[in-house]
């Protein structure tokens, strides 16, 4: 399948030669590097478009997804903004922007991102569930453990719907035991179990520990 990336990085190279101040071109060489992990030579894409349109809002954000691939969270958070500044309502930049803001601590401001991304898309699974860990993260447990009830509400309309409610049914028992909230606990810990034995649920391991009241199997989760 990645050779198909690569003959497609090819045509854009091609298609370069006799347009080379396209920047539509210069973005859809970079979504073929990216796929192919060429994340440096992606980023060097984008800002090729840039340069010809630097308010191309697609190309933003896509060299902002590479730039936080690469861990480069402060350009990438730059960039995002960039394309908030332009797209008020692109929940792709929304919601990237409030990912990189909480792996860095700035919780409120992460909050702020990600109401205004579900203000405009309330059904937007992922933020759901970013909002409900913010919330925890932020010690607002009985706010998180409503966020994990709305996100376990929805449908499964999608493959990857599955693995967000799994990791939603681990935090929601822990939510729960940390406020001794009973209701529904027994359904939602014997969700949360099998998503961890399937090991479907990407939580941390203290977290996880949770749900086992035996030491020993606390001691052989956690290893």
């Amino acid at each position: 399948a990645l050779g198909r990336y690569d003959e497609a990085v090819h045509s854009y190279d091609k298609a370069l030669s006799g347009d080379p101040r396209n920047p539509q071109i210069h973005n859809n060489r970079g979504n073929a590097l990216q796929v192919l992990g060429r994340l440096d030579d992606a980023v060097a894409a984008y800002d090729q478009a840039l340069a010809l349109a630097p308010d191309f809002p697609i190309a933003l954000g896509n060299r902002g997804g590479a730039l936080q691939a690469l861990g480069r969270l402060h350009e990438a958070l730059e960039a995002f903004d960039r394309v908030v500044s332009i797209e008020p309502d692109n929940l792709y930049a929304l919601y990237n922007r409030a990912n990189i803001l909480a792996e860095q601590g700035q919780t409120i401001d992460a909050l702020a991102s990600l109401e205004r991304a579900l203000g405009i898309a309330p059904t937007f699974k992922e933020a759901i569930l970013k909002r409900a860990d913010v919330l925890r993260d932020l010690n607002r447990l009985d706010d998180a453990i409503a966020g994990y009830h709305a996100l376990l509400a929805r449908p499964i309309e999608r493959p990857e719907d599955k693995d967000l409610r799994d990791r939603a049914a681990v935090e929601l028992v822990w939510c729960q035991r940390r406020t001794c909230s009973w209701t529904d606990l027994d359904e939602t810990d014997a969700a949360a179990r099998r998503a961890l034995e399937m090991g479907n649920a990407q939580s941390s391991p203290f977290l996880s520990l949770c749900l086992f009241d035996d030491p020993e199997a606390q001691l052989n989760y956690a290893r």
